[in-house]
């Protein structure tokens, strides 16, 4: 079905008017396109290594997986002895990582932050692992 020039809203081949925004329409235009972008900097990341990764074999996959995962250890490490918000910056939650820091004399954002950075950091690798091994 063609789109409005005027107001790239869907109309009914053959109508010579917009039913919509009533301006005459021209002839008939492809679909708008649109361009998805992923939602964060995590997404991109991940999009960009499934990008590396198609062009490897599964042995360098395992390899560049080994690579690019995050440690749990380091992670939690960091928001134990360093504020909770290290391990959060760590696990590439920079915002969430900078509102722990700042609360962190609190004790329980401190606490939340040392949980959170661990299932940050698991959830990634979870999804590191299905964009590099999970597509066999």
């Amino acid at each position: 079905m063609p789109y409005c020039t005027s107001c790239g809203k869907e109309v009914q081949d053959g109508v010579n008017f917009c039913p919509h925004c009533g301006k005459p329409l021209q002839a008939q235009q492809p679909a708008p396109s649109r361009t998805v972008m992923p939602m964060d900097s995590e997404d991109l990341e991940l999009h960009l290594i499934r990008q590396q990764a198609e062009k490897l074999s599964e042995a360098e996959k395992i390899m560049f997986y080994e690579q690019k995962k995050k440690s749990e250890a380091i992670g939690i490490l960091l928001a134990l002895f360093l504020l909770g918000g290290a391990g959060q910056i760590y696990a590439g939650k920079t915002l969430r990582g900078i509102l722990c820091i700042i609360f962190s004399w609190l004790i329980i954002p401190w606490i939340y932050a040392i949980y959170d950075t661990y299932k940050s950091i698991r959830d990634y690798n979870t999804r590191l692992y299905m964009v590099i091994l999970g597509s066999k």
